[in-house]
């Protein structure tokens, strides 16, 4: 077993007693790679493992093989798809570096198409500036109505530190329309009855971990996506942009919004963008910028009224 650097020493993802991620890998100059059992912890759909899974995974084994750290401003890159994960599969997660650049998979042992696929990219040059503009104009704009939908929290495990987890068994997905007609989606991750501020967040190093931050992007992006259509769905890609790393400490919500859909009833595609905000000071400002694709069908949607349905906080 590799000794993990002092940042992972005690991570409650990859080094503690009971690793949520893994526990062992092995790493040469320019690789790293490492299993992770697929079981209930990781679940999002019923019988799947929850996307944030992978994501998280990878960012933890990425961050192990830069030495000391991955560097920010960060842009990365995950694309879902390939052979089809379920509860019980053994997989194998692995990173390869050439440069800034790292690129890794999630694939089933002994599988024959990866079910996730990354690259990362430290020290990105400035991206997604016009983007930006857009989504906090989006955010700045007073709606003209808001109706609440809660959820169970699929990711409370992947988000939140072990001690708190507790206190987010629910999130609440505000859906807002605004006067020029657009809806968008908004959820608070710092509205539990402790009022955090977001310091129970899991974190990498002093700093909020980026694979938290993507699973609580991914979600609302996805809802947007997914009510747009009217249908459930999973997620095709989902890219990132973290200009400088998150110090916890501020009140965050995240906002998401579709800005299209295309194809048939059978099989849409929904695009949607979105960030993560930190209020602080009296101020408050866009800290990541995120996109993506969502596929939605059907037979998605009865899950997704069962959840609706049947959860309240």
């Amino acid at each position: 077993m590799n000794q993990f650097n002092r940042k992972h020493t005690d991570c409650y993802y990859c080094a503690a007693h009971t690793p949520y991620l893994f526990s062992e890998y092995k790493m040469s100059p320019d690789r790293i790679s490492a299993y992770l059992a697929i079981d209930t912890r990781h679940q999002g759909w019923p019988g799947i493992p929850h996307g944030g899974v992978g994501i998280t995974a990878l960012i933890e084994l990425a961050d192990i093989l830069a030495q000391p750290c991955l560097e920010y401003p960060l842009y990365l890159n995950f694309r879902f798809g390939g052979e089809r994960l379920v509860m019980g599969d053994n997989v194998l997660l692995e990173i390869v570096r050439n440069g800034n650049v790292f690129t890794g998979k999630m694939e089933k042992e002994g599988g024959w198409n990866p079910y996730l696929t990354c690259k990362i990219t430290a020290s990105a040059p400035p991206l997604f500036a016009e983007e930006s503009k857009a989504i906090e104009n989006l955010s700045s704009q007073s709606p003209i109505s808001s109706s609440p939908l809660v959820m169970p929290n699929f990711a409370n495990r992947i988000i939140f530190a072990p001690h708190t987890q507790h206190l987010h068994k629910y999130r609440t997905f505000y859906f807002r329309e605004n006067m020029d007609g657009r809806v968008y989606v908004k959820c608070s991750l710092t509205d539990c009855k402790d009022k955090d501020n977001g310091v129970d967040i899991n974190r990498m190093g002093g700093y909020l971990h980026p694979g938290a931050i993507i699973t609580i992007l991914d979600e609302t992006l996805g809802w947007a996506s997914f009510f747009t259509s009217w249908q459930g769905g999973v997620t095709i890609n989902i890219s990132a942009y973290f200009p400088v790393p998150i110090v916890p400490g501020g009140r965050m919500y995240s906002l998401g919004y579709c800005e299209r859909t295309y194809g048939s009833f059978q099989r849409k595609i929904a695009y949607s963008s979105g960030g993560l905000f930190e209020k602080k000071d009296g101020s408050k400002r866009l800290i990541v910028y995120a996109t993506g694709r969502w596929l939605t069908r059907p037979e998605y949607k009865e899950k997704m009224l069962k959840y609706i349905t049947s959860y309240s906080p």
